[in-house]
C-alpha cells in the first residue's frame, strides 16, 4: 500500500492477487498492532538485557565477540524452535509450551494467538510470565553490575555472573 503511493505495482499485486494472497488475510487492526508492539517490547527488553549481562564480563575488546555470540545464539535458537514448533504444527501442548516458555514465546504467543492457536487468557499469561523474566533479569544485572563496580580479573564466565547476584549489599558471599 505505502509502495503503490510512490511506485507502480500493480504488476505485483496482481500476481499476488492470483495466487489467492491479498491485504485482507492480514487482519491488520489496532488490537493487532497493541499485541505485536507488546511482544516486541517485552522480546526486546529480555534479549537486551540478556545481551548486557553476557557484555558485561567483557575486560578486553576480544571478549566482545563471544559475548555477542552468546546473546545472538540464545535469539537464534528461540527463533528457529519457535519457526519449526509453527511449521510443523504440533499438538496441542507442544503449542502451549511454546508459547508460555519466555524465550520460545516471544516469537510464538503473539502469531498464534492472531492464527487462533491460544486466546486471549493465554496471551495474557505469556506476557505476564514474559515480563516477570525480565523483572528477574533486571534485578539479576543490578546485582552483577552493582559487583562489577569493583570486580577486576578475567572475562566473567555465567557461573561468576550468578555468584555475584548472591553476594549481598554487605559484600559477602550469600547462602
Amino acid at each position: 500500500a505505502v509502495s503503490g503511493r510512490f511506485l507502480d505495482v500493480s504488476a505485483f499485486t496482481d500476481s499476488l492477487a492470483a495466487s489467492g494472497i491479498s491485504l485482507e488475510l492480514l487482519h491488520i487492526s489496532p488490537a493487532v498492532l497493541v499485541i505485536v508492539l507488546i511482544s516486541m517490547l517485552l522480546g526486546y527488553m529480555t534479549f537486551s538485557i540478556v545481551a548486557g549481562l553476557s557484555g558485561a564480563g567483557c575486560s578486553s575488546t576480544e571478549d566482545i565477540g563471544g559475548a555477542s555470540t552468546a546473546a545472538t545464539l540464545l535469539i537464534l535458537a528461540g527463533y528457529m524452535v519457535s519457526i519449526m514448533i509453527g511449521s510443523l504444527g504440533g499438538s496441542d501442548q507442544v503449542l502451549l509450551f511454546s508459547c508460555l516458555c519466555p524465550i520460545l514465546s516471544i516469537f510464538c504467543a503473539p502469531v498464534q494467538y492472531m492464527l487462533g492457536g491460544i486466546g486471549l487468557p493465554v496471551l495474557l499469561l505469556s506476557w505476564i510470565i514474559q515480563a516477570a523474566v525480565v523483572a528477574a533479569l533486571a534485578v539479576l544485572c543490578a546485582r552483577v553490575y552493582s559487583a562489577l563496580l569493583i570486580y577486576r580479573g578475567s572475562r566473567l564466565t555465567f557461573g561468576k555472573i550468578l555468584a555475584m547476584a548472591k553476594t549481598t549489599d554487605s559484600g559477602k558471599e550469600g547462602r
